[in-house]
């Protein structure tokens, strides 16, 4: 098995964006869903990367400045829960800032996504 290096820390946490459900109200721009195969990772770097490991190519890189501890995807956005205790939302098409949640004094773990 081959392997592509894309963090200069650890790896702290992995997910698999899943396609979203379309409907008739979607705007097209957020209809598209991350191609086939890609891992989103987080690492104690600060970053946080869409990766296509068959391509062995980094297609976004989302800048949290802080370690990463956890992720969580809900189309279009990527969540990252970071080591300065904020959670910060980014979306995948564009990898810019979309929210920070400042809530927490210590750093976010974990995060989980209930529908």
């Amino acid at each position: 098995m081959d392997s592509i290096r894309v963090h200069h820390g650890r790896v702290t946490d992995i997910c698999v964006p899943v396609a979203p459900p379309v409907t008739d109200t979607t705007p097209p721009a957020e209809q598209e869903p991350p191609r086939a195969g890609c891992v989103i990772t987080a690492s104690d770097d600060g970053f946080c990367r869409l990766v296509d490991p068959t391509a062995k190519s980094v297609h976004a890189v989302f800048v949290c400045a802080h370690s990463v501890h956890s992720l969580c995807y809900r189309h279009p956005t990527v969540l990252a829960g970071c080591g300065d205790g904020n959670i910060r939302g980014y979306n995948i098409h564009t990898a810019q800032q979309s929210v920070q949640l400042r809530h927490h004094k210590d750093s976010v773990l974990s995060l989980i996504h209930i529908s």
